[in-house]
């Protein structure tokens, strides 16, 4: 399970002013709902999701895609590389032992392969051959299923 939280507000002197103190829909001091910050938002099942680069987004160059069997997809915006890796490299851990036993793939250990490490992260040509990669990989996975 994945479940996502509410930013609470930030406690610097900047935040709480006359203004600021009472906010608008609550109408009482933010510390009362404390309760309404560590409350999920959503909660997401990872039995069967999928969590890799984004290479159709653009944008930004460290994207994560998160795919769930359900059908949302989120998308995370990262600071580095490594920080992508890491996060791809936890979720799928999570994903592997969110399905039973019986349901279960063998274990992604190699998220990225480690020749695209030597060259430049962000090299057009090797952008372009992770993207057929993974669209053949999806090809492939249609057809099984």
């Amino acid at each position: 399970m994945l479940r996502i939280y509410r930013a609470a507000p930030s406690k610097n002197s900047a935040s709480i002013d006359a203004r600021n103190y009472y906010r608008w829909p609550l109408r009482a001091p933010y510390y009362y709902y404390h309760k309404y910050y560590f409350t999920p938002m959503l909660t997401i099942s990872l039995a069967g999701a999928e969590a890799c680069r984004a290479l159709d987004y653009f944008r930004r160059p460290n994207a994560l895609r998160l795919t769930t069997q359900q059908g949302p997809q989120l998308l995370m915006r990262l600071s580095s590389h490594v920080e992508m890796i890491s996060w791809i490299e936890h979720l799928q851990a999570a994903i592997n032992i969110s399905l039973d036993l019986e349901f279960r793939p063998m274990p992604k250990f190699i998220t990225i392969p480690t020749r695209g490490l030597t060259t430049a992260l962000l090299d057009p040509r090797s952008i372009e051959l992770e993207r057929t990669r993974e669209q053949r990989r999806r090809d492939q996975r249609e057809v099984l299923i």
